[in-house]
């Protein structure tokens, strides 16, 4: 019992440690989510259903994404099967990136056959970020955990 007790602090403690993201202190550059479209059926398996949610996307420069990366928590949550797994490791990340000034860049979830995981464009590459992690790629069409797609939504 005492385990499980620990178990529940310490998730707690993370889940409401402070808000990773103030408003960022460079400048963004835009990007339109036609050309982002085009990016993104250029770099994933063709006909895959890919759902963008805004009409302009920020771009975030790579460097910024690493900082981002080592300053959230979402990788020192405790993989739980059918509890706590991959989607909802993916789904928490893209929430500490939905906050005032982070929202609109170009940052989203995917799924392949078995597993699901964030996605990120800097712009002119399509990567991918394994939340339990926080390893960021480039997205590569090599059968994987990553690869077949079944869908991005970002």
């Amino acid at each position: 019992m005492q385990t499980l007790i620990t178990k529940v602090n310490r998730t707690i403690e993370i889940a409401n440690s402070r808000q990773i993201l103030a408003s960022p202190t460079f400048s963004m550059p835009k990007m339109k989510s036609l050309a982002l479209y085009g990016l993104l059926h250029s770099s994933i398996n063709p006909g895959i259903p890919v759902y963008l949610s805004d009409k302009d996307y920020d771009i975030c420069p790579k460097s910024k994404m690493i900082a981002v990366l080592a300053l959230d928590l979402t990788n020192k949550f405790t993989y739980t099967e059918d509890e706590y797994d991959c989607d909802d490791f993916a789904y928490r990340l893209m929430g500490q990136l939905s906050v005032p000034g982070w929202a609109d860049i170009a940052f989203g979830v995917a799924w392949s056959p078995t597993h699901a995981f964030n996605v990120y464009c800097d712009g002119s590459i399509l990567y991918y970020i394994e939340p339990q992690t926080d390893l960021l790629r480039p997205f590569v069409k090599v059968e994987s955990n990553y690869y077949p797609l079944r869908f991005l939504t970002m």
